[in-house]
């Protein structure tokens, strides 16, 4: 999602090449339109690496979590089966 805007900026030159009037308009709105769209875009990828890095996050907790829960469980079975061959 990157802005483009060098095409429309060359076009945004030719009213002046062929010398109508207000042509001096044309080179400025579409620099501010481009300007807009850099600002834009550079706003919405911060927030977006912002939104993905806490979904990360929230990934490597989970996974982390789970990871001890199994471990627990793996304890609790290994500790179960040691009661049952002290017990035969």
């Amino acid at each position: 999602m990157m802005p483009r805007g060098l095409a429309a900026a060359v076009l945004a030159t030719l009213p002046l090449t062929l010398g109508l009037p207000n042509a001096g308009a044309y080179p400025q709105i579409v620099f501010v339109i481009i300007l807009s769209s850099v600002v834009i875009t550079t706003g919405g990828l911060v927030k977006y690496r912002k939104r993905q890095e806490q979904s990360t996050q929230a990934l490597r907790r989970q996974k982390k979590e789970k990871k001890e829960e199994d471990q627990k469980k793996s304890l609790l079975q290994s500790s179960a089966a040691a009661r049952e061959m002290i017990k035969i």
